[in-house]
């Protein structure tokens, strides 16, 4: 199977180290049958026949297989095993299954043929498990493994890190809590897979039947660590704050000075909730990003008024290339959205000539009246980057409209532009964010509007602070850059104004290292 093939099916097969710790884990001192319900290329296949073979242990293994390549191999390899071509929604038990081991497919359910999504759905319409059409394929395997195991099963599943955070998890766990007596996940700091960008954790499910409302969690530096178990971090972490999308998992790869400092701050008050001062949402999508940003040339050419044209920002390029400060002020030569109101002879010949060149009947475009007004396009007053380590805001003092590449914040009534940037530039800002926003494979980090509203600020500064510490902000930016902002808005922000102390200050930084450590995965991936 070539590359893209495993994307496509989310077929990432898992390293030799750790199948055999998960199938040595699952293999006790009981009997019956482990099912590997995806094997691709049989690396649980291989621990388990290995373990069984060698101590003489009374198991039989299972194998599945959708795929024809590799279930063809495996049959092949062990001709004596049961091996099933077959996709696993559709596998029914014919003998009581002890255990459930492997590493099901990272593929969404939007990304699945139209067959393979109607087994998953029946499936879960029979254990009446309304699954979210968002979800990935690892989460019906787990609620399929989960009901065919007999009492006192067990499940041992490599996965991905989202699922600790993502929304479609959070009714998994309320059905995980139900099902067993303990949950755990291990997380390793070295990388399982070094060619996938996905990061990975480790799933174990024991003792079917029971109940439990916390989840074990251990983090490990090394997989040797994880054989020793030599962890880092052991916590149990309430499901509640799972569901309730604390990010649990995160905040506990802080240390304890850490969370005391945390404690401290939400005690007294310091944090408020960035949506109760500003909403952001993604900008405009044109539909046709040529025909709606029109060159000089071409306004020339076709005589386009500026009443139709709107000052616009496309991305983080076009702000770097316009050598922007904080507060964004007008400048003649930004990029312009073409949005006509005033049809004079000009505009309706660029119409034309858009019509002629079909962009018309383009996806977005032909679902609009007229296809040539760009809807949802409004004035913020804030404008934020959306990749990057170091997320940029400003201050919309040019009236430019963003697209979707960027995002806009429109403040409230009680809420100032200026006050809320200068609240913004500091190393807190930066380490709620890692504990807030999730990233992209990669490790990049990306601001979308419902993570951004779960984001929380220093509370409002006396307005007597904010103009001189934006422009001092502000001065910093068109000198030195980003980073250097966050950096002043340490001394000038948490330091002097919020009363942090220097020992303060470097708990946060230290913990924004550790945090954007565990993100990036170019460090773990040299181990």
């Amino acid at each position: 199977m070539n590359k893209k093939q495993k994307k496509a099916t989310g077929s990432f097969y898992t390293c030799t180290s750790i199948a055999d710790y998960i199938s040595n884990w699952v293999i006790d001192n009981k009997k019956g049958n482990i099912l590997e319900p995806s094997f691709g290329d049989g690396s649980f296949i291989d621990s388990l026949n290995s373990i069984i073979t060698n101590k003489k242990l009374d198991y039989k293994v299972i194998g599945v297989e959708l795929q024809e390549e590799p279930y063809l191999t495996i049959k092949n390899r062990y001709p004596n095993l049961e091996i099933e071509k077959n996709d696993f929604m559709c596998f029914d038990k014919k003998d009581k299954i002890h255990a459930v081991v492997g590493n099901p497919p990272y593929v969404g359910l939007k990304r699945i043929d139209s067959v393979g999504l109607s087994h998953v759905y029946n499936r879960m319409k029979e254990y009446n498990y309304d699954i979210s059409s968002s979800s990935s394929m690892w989460v019906p395997f787990i609620v399929h493994a989960s009901e065919l195991i007999e009492n006192d099963g067990k499940i041992g599943f490599v996965l991905p890190l989202e699922m600790t955070y993502v929304r479609y998890s959070f009714k998994l766990w309320g059905y995980l809590k139900e099902k067993f007596n303990k949950l755990s996940i291990y997380r390793v700091y070295e990388d399982f897979f070094p060619d996938v960008d996905v990061e990975t954790i480790i799933f174990l499910a024991e003792g079917k039947g029971g109940k439990t409302d916390h989840i074990n969690y251990k983090v490990f530096n090394t997989l040797k660590d994880l054989f020793f178990d030599n962890f880092m971090i052991n916590e149990n972490i309430k499901i509640s704050d799972v569901v309730e999308n604390k990010k649990p998992f995160i905040f506990n790869l802080l240390s304890i000075k850490a969370k005391e400092l945390f404690e401290r701050i939400n005690n007294q008050g310091l944090l408020v909730r960035l949506i109760d001062e500003c909403k952001f949402n993604i900008g405009y999508v044109s539909g046709n990003k040529a025909f709606f940003h029109p060159t000089h040339e071409i306004v020339d050419e076709f005589k386009i008024s500026n009443n139709n044209l709107i000052p616009c920002l496309l991305n983080s390029k076009d702000i770097r290339k316009l050598n922007m400060d904080l507060s964004m002020k007008y400048n003649k030569n930004c990029t312009k959205l073409f949005y006509p109101l005033n049809i004079d002879p000009g505009t309706t010949k660029y119409i034309k000539y858009g019509e002629i060149m079909g962009v018309n009947k383009g996806f977005k475009c032909k679902n609009r009246n007229p296809w040539y007004l760009t809807p949802e396009v409004e004035v913020p007053d804030l404008v934020l980057t959306v990749f990057g380590d170091v997320p940029t805001l400003f201050e919309n003092e040019g009236c430019y409209v963003v697209s979707n590449s960027l995002l806009f914040g429109k403040v409230n009534n009680d809420a100032e532009a200026k006050n809320i940037i200068c609240r913004w530039y500091n190393s807190l800002t930066l380490l709620l964010i890692e504990l807030t926003i999730h990233s992209l494979g990669g490790g990049t980090l990306v601001l979308i509007p419902g993570e951004t509203d779960m984001l929380q600020l220093l509370r409002k500064i006396d307005s007597k602070h904010v103009l001189k510490c934006f422009e001092m902000l502000n001065e910093c930016y068109k000198q030195n850059g980003s980073k250097s902002t966050y950096e002043l808005g340490d001394e000038l922000v948490l330091k002097q104004i919020y009363g942090f102390s220097n020992d303060d200050i470097q708990i946060i930084k230290s913990s924004l290292e550790i945090l954007q450590k565990w993100r990036q995965p170019y460090e773990r991936r040299k181990k």
